[in-house]
């Protein structure tokens, strides 16, 4: 259509730009890296994995864990351990926004992630408040609680970007 861009951008998933076409299908010279993956001036299904993890039980601390550079919303969260905490064992994860605390951030889920689960099993936590982040928020963890013996913990949350 006259005067419509129909350009596209292909971005691998560690946000490098791997190419850009016109609407004829041709190449585009000078394509930056820097730019998002637009279709038609639109921000199209971008995701970032961010992994934390935690070796040691003493490592499993609250805290600030990623700060976010754009716009996103968390849409996944996957957690899973080598070796079980104690009863009771579970932790958070919460956004903090402008000079909140990783203590006093909202949690993104309802139910907290069970630490003292099977070991070597993934957990999928259920999204319960879907925050935006703005560039500059944080990811934190949270009340993290009865967390001997626990080992080998990783967590990695899937952030969406938004426009």
């Amino acid at each position: 259509m006259p005067g419509m861009d129909f350009s596209i951008e292909i971005i691998d998933l560690a946000g490098a730009r791997v190419a850009l076409f016109d609407k004829d299908g041709l190449s585009l010279p000078n394509a930056s890296g820097e730019d998002k993956l637009l279709v038609n001036a639109k921000i199209v299904d971008y995701r970032r994995p961010v992994t934390l993890w935690m070796p040691a039980n003493t490592s499993c601390v609250a805290g600030d864990i990623h700060t976010v550079d754009d716009r996103y919303v968390i849409e996944s969260i996957r957690e899973s351990h080598n070796t079980a905490a104690d009863a009771g064992g579970a932790m958070n994860i919460g956004v903090a926004k402008g000079t909140v605390t990783a203590a006093n951030s909202t949690a993104q889920h309802s139910t907290a992630i069970n630490l003292a689960a099977a070991a070597n099993t993934q957990q999928n936590v259920t999204i319960s408040t879907q925050t935006t982040l703005d560039a500059g928020d944080r990811i934190c963890v949270k009340n993290v609680t009865n967390t001997t013996n626990l080992a080998g913990a990783s967590v990695t949350i899937v952030l969406k970007r938004v426009p």
